[in-house]
C-alpha cells in the first residue's frame, strides 16, 4: 500500500518531490549535451585541425614586405627597359619604312601624310596621303608600292582633282590627291 494511498503525506510535499526529480534528470541530460559539444570542439581543435603556425614577428614581417616590394620594384624595371627597347627599335624600324618610301617614289609625287601604326598581330599598318602630278604619275607609285617586297596587301582607297595652291611656272593646273593603305611586312 502506497504512503499516499493513506494520505501519510501531503499531496504537494509530492508535487515538490517530483518536480525535483523532473530538474534534476532534465539538468543531467542538459549538463551531459553540453559537455558533449564541449568536448567534441575542443578535440576537433587539437586533434583534427592543423596546427596554425601565423605567429611571426613585426621583424619578420617587415623583411617579407621589403622582399616583396623589391621584387615589384625590379619588375617594374624590366618592364620599364623592354618598353624603352621597343620603342627604340620602333623607331629604327619607322626610319627604314621611311627610306624605302623615298627609295621608290616617283619624282614627280610627294607624300603629304605617313601614318605607321602597330597592329595587334605585331605588323605595322601604313597610311599614306600624297600628291601627283598626275594619275600616270600616281599609278607608277602605287605599282612601286605594290611591288615592293617590304609591303604587302596595297590597298588604293580614293584620288581627287585638286587645284595646286603653289603657283610656278612649271606647276601643272591640277595635281592629284590620294590614299593609299598597306601593310608593312616585318623582316
Amino acid at each position: 500500500m502506497a504512503l499516499r494511498d493513506i494520505n501519510l503525506l501531503p499531496a504537494a510535499a509530492l508535487e515538490r518531490r517530483l518536480l525535483l526529480r523532473h530538474a534534476v534528470a532534465w539538468g543531467l541530460v542538459y549538463g551531459l549535451a553540453l559537455a558533449v559539444i564541449i568536448g567534441g570542439h575542443l578535440g576537433y581543435a587539437k586533434w583534427a585541425m592543423p596546427e596554425r603556425t601565423h605567429s611571426i614577428t613585426d621583424k619578420q614581417a617587415r623583411t617579407q614586405l621589403a622582399e616583396i616590394i623589391s621584387e615589384i620594384d625590379r619588375k617594374n624595371e624590366e618592364i620599364e627597359r623592354l618598353a624603352f627597347v621597343r620603342h627604340v627599335s620602333f623607331a629604327f624600324e619607322t626610319s627604314e619604312i621611311l627610306g624605302c618610301l623615298a627609295d621608290i617614289m616617283d619624282p614627280k609625287t610627294w607624300l603629304t601624310k605617313v601614318s605607321l601604326r602597330a597592329t595587334a598581330e605585331g605588323a605595322y599598318a601604313l597610311n599614306i596621303k600624297g600628291l601627283a602630278y598626275s594619275n600616270a604619275r600616281r599609278g607608277t607609285t602605287i605599282r612601286a608600292l605594290t611591288t615592293d617586297p617590304h609591303f604587302e596587301n596595297v590597298v588604293f582607297k580614293d584620288a581627287v582633282d585638286v587645284k595646286p595652291t603653289i603657283t610656278a611656272d612649271d606647276a601643272p593646273e591640277h595635281i592629284v590627291q590620294f590614299t593609299v593603305e598597306a601593310q608593312v611586312i616585318a623582316e
